[in-house]
């Protein structure tokens, strides 16, 4: 259950605008990035969102 929890304290996913937030760049640089596969979008509802967990990994350094 503690577990679950934690699956809940925070988004599946967010918006462009709120990934570009998380990473402290502009909407522009998301969709940049998008386009070359540094990101994979999912689509909700004809909205696209990422999945938060690549925003996890790109913000995480390399070797932990």
């Amino acid at each position: 259950m503690a577990n679950d929890q934690h699956l809940l304290s925070r988004p599946l996913a967010v918006s462009i605008a709120d990934a570009a937030t998380v990473l402290q760049r502009d909407r522009a640089t998301i969709y940049r990035m998008i386009k070359k596969g540094e990101l994979r979008p999912v689509r909700y509802g004809g909205r696209q969102s990422i999945p938060f967990d690549q925003l996890i990994q790109l913000t995480t350094p390399v070797g932990t």
